[in-house]
């Protein structure tokens, strides 16, 4: 009998402890804004290093998530750039940035351009130019925009920091090396895409954005969540990354 109540007590206790592991690696996220690349990174990255976690994401507007995550029916939001001004976070919510998404602009290499207003970057992709002068002046007509495809959430967020009217067309490609690939064999060309350390390069060159008065700006997407702010230790145990 005493066995058997020691069998029943260990099998308790483990199934008590595998509750509390579980519920500490169990997180319901909700994205805001399209498909969150930085987060799905951090993913990839736990799985790699051997941490269980269980992870279900969901979509929803920013408002409506926010409801959810006060009412504790999700444990993250995850969104990208700053948070609009007319959110109001409730008492219990916090918001913090924990990645961000490298983007770059790519010409062909034969192209004297090594600076782009975003001024000049909204016309080239608005095609509004009239007069282009890096470009062949020949074939000014075609200037061929290459970018991701229009519902990806990273291109969603540059069409807004950029003002792109909702019109503006390019060529969507799934991958940033098809938008290099195309913008290489092409002198009349130019590319938006993210960056990562596998990207081959060869055939386009690289070029600064700047502000109006030729100010360098770091062309990043800002990835940020928001999570209860009793919830925080947990959270930053789970952004948080292993070098």
């Amino acid at each position: 009998m005493a066995i058997c109540v020691k069998k029943i007590f260990i099998c308790l206790l483990f199934l008590a402890i595998s509750s509390v592991l579980s519920a500490k690696n169990s997180f319901s996220v909700i994205n805001a804004d399209g498909e969150d690349i930085a987060f799905r990174e951090i993913l990839i990255e736990k799985s790699m290093q051997g941490e269980v976690f269980n992870c279900t994401v969901t979509m929803d507007n920013l408002q409506s998530a926010l409801q959810k995550l006060a009412e504790k029916k999700c444990d993250i939001i995850t969104f990208k750039g700053k948070l609009p001004n007319s959110v109001k976070l409730p008492e219990n919510i916090e918001y913090k940035h924990f990645a961000s998404t490298p983007i770059i602009i790519a010409v062909h290499n034969s192209n004297p351009l090594t600076k782009l207003k975003i001024s000049e970057l909204r016309k080239i992709w608005n095609d509004d130019c009239n007069n282009w002068g890096y470009f062949n002046p020949k074939n000014f007509f075609s200037i061929h925009r290459f970018g991701m495809p229009l519902n990806d959430g990273n291109f969603i967020y540059l069409r807004n920091f950029l003002q792109l009217k909702e019109n503006s067309q390019h060529f969507p490609l799934d991958s940033s090396q098809q938008i290099l690939t195309m913008v290489s064999a092409n002198p009349n060309a130019i590319g938006i895409a993210v960056m990562s350390e596998n990207l081959n390069l060869k055939g386009v060159k690289l070029i600064q954005l700047t502000d109006e008065n030729n100010r360098n700006i770091p062309f990043v997407i800002p990835h940020n969540i928001m999570f209860r702010k009793n919830d925080k230790s947990k959270i930053d145990n789970f952004i948080k990354i292993k070098k």
